[in-house]
């Protein structure tokens, strides 16, 4: 992540997230309180390489504790968790509106009036793919239902994204042993085509019914 990018991030997370500006221990407690721009470090290494708590030391957060009353490793490491689950809760408050949404009628025309010019096609709405993430960490217990194609313990994430690799749907969680169509058949995306509710979007877009070589669809396709 670039310096302008985590900047921002940083500046959204302490207007949105009040943990982040928290004390991390009780400063009666005679305990020297965490700075808060350190706190999403842990989730960084975490997400990043896959790290367990206890491979997180204090000296890495820059978390120093009176020497009378040192950092317990249980307290440090239940810090670590809720930092994480806050982390989590912060992201999604903050992005989801912006970043997990459904295109508007004014952003499905926006889409299918870039791709026209990219690729000379009509109706596309995107690129729907399926990709793993190895789970290195997988039980042993549940090795057999997540291992499929790329021979690992593996979760999978369906996404659409348009020519610019904005994603405009993600679902994630799928066990890694069954294959892209079933991946769809469980999907979010497809449940929203058959309920209508993507049909009716297109309808105020007035993005349908449209031609492909003197063809009628009335449907966007990805």
């Amino acid at each position: 992540m670039d310096a302008n990018k985590r900047k921002i991030g940083v500046a959204a997370l302490e207007a949105g997230w009040a943990f982040m500006s928290e004390m991390a221990n009780d400063e009666d407690e005679g305990r020297e309180a965490t700075d808060h721009r350190k706190k999403p470090r842990s989730n960084r290494r975490k997400f990043r390489h896959g790290d367990a708590r206890h491979c997180i030391n204090r000296d890495y957060l820059g978390i120093r504790g009176d020497l009378a009353t040192p950092l317990l490793g249980a307290e440090f490491k239940a810090m670590l968790r809720e930092c994480c689950r806050q982390f989590d809760i912060a992201v999604k408050i903050i992005y989801a509106q912006e970043y997990l949404r459904l295109p508007t009628s004014d952003d499905l025309r926006s889409i299918l009036q870039l791709h026209r010019h990219v690729h000379q096609v009509d109706g596309l709405f995107g690129s729907l793919d399926c990709s793993h993430t190895i789970w290195k960490n997988c039980p042993k217990a549940w090795a057999g239902s997540y291992t499929g194609k790329p021979g690992s313990p593996s979760i999978i994430l369906e996404a659409v994204v348009d020519y610019h690799m904005f994603f405009w749907h993600a679902s994630y969680g799928y066990t890694g042993n069954i294959g892209d169509l079933n991946v769809l058949a469980q999907s979010p995306l497809l449940e929203r085509m058959v309920d209508g509710s993507f049909h009716t979007l297109e309808n105020e877009a007035s993005v349908v019914p449209f031609k492909i070589d003197n063809q009628e669809f009335t449907n966007v396709s990805s």
